[in-house]
């Protein structure tokens, strides 16, 4: 209803009291003034009651006779509602990343008290928790036993750095070496993660590798002498912690490879009469490829202390062993043939009897081939030693 219908229906009211009402007044005394004051006020309040009905029945009436699509009753009143102002939602709190916490060093674990668990090959190693002391640990009735070496790398991916360290116990011929996982607790204590590698008793170096991964230079060291030392094949192989134990994920998975393609065959290790009191000798080593792609990793490794190899010039295998060496070999075409030939200076045996004595019996002799980072599976046989 518009403003202008409401005062329509109020002047008709007022018209209406004046024609039918005012008429039968008469002027009487105050009491009845008074009573007729208060009649006049209670038919006001009576009139602008119904004409307050009126207003809400008829907007209220159209609605519900017409086509309101579902829509609510108007609302009398301001046709402008307040739209309630939008709630601002609470910022989500910024999440805090977990503290770092203090690298595990060599140090710390040099003077620690720390699990350990079983080596490969017990051999009554010292195990569970230790003491160590200036990295030694052991001793009395277990055999004496110390930390190598340690590097830091973070396995668990958290931002703080982790620890794998060496440990040696001498209760062997060479010693039991074993590599442990170290992490800082969140109390700063050290716990133990566990083994890196089990089966494998010679770990020479630790490093920290890419992305969480540590590397462990592992060889099949099987004695103490010379020709152990140099026949003992090293690897460097990668491992990854995920979260229960440790996987290899880089390097080779043996120290042996079996190349049927490949043939090899040693001469005897002949020496000529002695010139000048010394004797020169030769040995050759012959390797033929029967396969039909290319070996361009093979070497051969030696060690021969019946004399002094003068040639060929090889890289040096075992530091304080001059007498030992690798010689890389020339890549090998399908179907061809590459030799090494040792040649040897013997001054002590110019005043030998002419003969032959199988090399193998002769001192720490040994010649190994390898293909790449792996030795040959089945090595060829030593041949003799013949003085002419």
């Amino acid at each position: 209803m518009s403003d202008f219908d409401l005062d329509a229906l109020l002047a008709g009211a007022v018209d209406d009291y004046n024609q039918q009402t005012l008429p039968q007044i008469r002027p009487v005394g105050s009491g009845r003034a008074r009573a007729t004051a208060t009649h006049r006020k209670r038919v006001h309040t009576a009139i602008m009651s119904a004409v307050a009905l009126v207003v809400v029945a008829v907007p209220v009436g159209v609605y519900a006779a017409s086509d309101h699509n579902h829509n609510g009753p108007p609302v009398v009143g301001s046709s402008r509602s307040a739209s309630p102002a939008p709630s601002e939602s609470p910022s989500a709190a910024p999440s805090s990343a977990p503290p770092t916490l203090a690298a595990i060093t060599q140090q710390e674990l040099s003077n620690a008290t720390l699990s350990l668990p079983s080596w490969s090959d017990g051999n009554g190693c010292p195990s569970g928790t230790v003491k160590l002391h200036n990295g030694q640990f052991g001793g009395g009735n277990v055999p004496a036993s110390q930390l190598l070496k340690a590097a830091s790398v973070d396995l668990d991916r958290d931002g703080s750095a982790d620890a794998v360290a060496i440990f040696i116990c001498h209760g062997g011929d060479p010693g039991l070496e074993m590599a442990v996982a170290f992490h800082r607790a969140p109390d700063g204590s050290i716990q133990t993660l566990g083994k890196v590698v089990t089966g494998i008793y010679t770990i020479a170096d630790v490093r920290a590798g890419d992305a969480g991964t540590v590397q462990l230079q592992v060889s099949d060291l099987a004695g103490s002498d010379g020709a152990a030392a140099t026949g003992q094949v090293k690897q460097w192989r990668t491992y990854e912690w995920d979260g229960t134990r440790f996987n290899q994920t880089a390097g080779s998975t043996s120290f042996t490879v079996a190349v049927p393609a490949l043939t090899v065959t040693l001469s005897d290790l002949t020496f000529e009469a002695p010139v000048n009191g010394k004797r020169t000798g030769t040995m050759t080593v012959t390797l033929r490829n029967g396969g039909t792609t290319t070996i361009s990793n093979a070497s051969v490794v030696y060690e021969l202390t019946v004399g002094t190899v003068t040639a060929p010039t090889c890289d040096q295998v075992v530091a304080d062993l001059p007498f030992s060496g690798q010689c890389a070999v020339q890549p090998i075409a399908a179907g061809a043939t590459a030799t090494v030939t040792f040649t040897m200076i013997d001054d002590q045996g110019a005043a030998a009897s002419p003969g032959s004595t199988p090399l193998q019996e002769t001192g720490e002799n040994l010649v190994q081939i390898r293909v790449g980072d792996q030795k040959l599976a089945t090595q060829p046989p030593l041949g003799k030693v013949i003085l002419k």
